[in-house]
């Protein structure tokens, strides 16, 4: 990552911080979306935003919607979850949801559903599935 896209991480990790979790607008999928939307200048957030209010719901769009997936990680490169850097995303699937989440530094950034936007200490990843911009 450029410097540039560094800091437009930091600030956009900084303005969710304490944010509260909302189904299908600020989880923890959404946020992993915003990020990539900033990152790149696509607009995939609009697409999902308010398609769904409980996680049940949510487990049922993305399963309708397996293409999405797809379209959000044009431009990606997958990536060993045990070389996670800056910027990177990732997902845990969690039985039948899957998680999405953003590394930055040595922290993961998310929206935890009880805590709402926070950093983590990055955590054994090994099981995730990452990513890393091309660009």
């Amino acid at each position: 990552m450029t410097p540039i896209q560094e800091r437009k991480l930091v600030e956009f990790v900084e303005g969710k911080l304490g944010s509260p979790f909302v189904w299908g607008g600020n989880d923890c999928n959404t946020f992993s979306i915003e990020w990539v939307d900033l990152l790149t200048g696509s607009n995939h957030l609009q697409e999902i935003k308010g398609k769904y209010s409980t996680k049940r719901e949510a487990v049922d769009y993305y399963a309708e919607h397996t293409e999405f997936t797809e379209t959000v990680l044009a431009g990606w490169k997958e990536i060993p979850a045990s070389t996670l850097s800056m910027g990177d995303i990732f997902i845990i699937t969690n039985g039948d949801f899957v998680e999405g989440h953003v590394c930055v530094g040595r922290t993961v950034a998310s929206i935890h559903r009880k805590q709402g936007g926070v950093l983590l200490p990055k955590a054994k990843v090994d099981s995730a599935t990452a990513w890393r911009w091309k660009g």
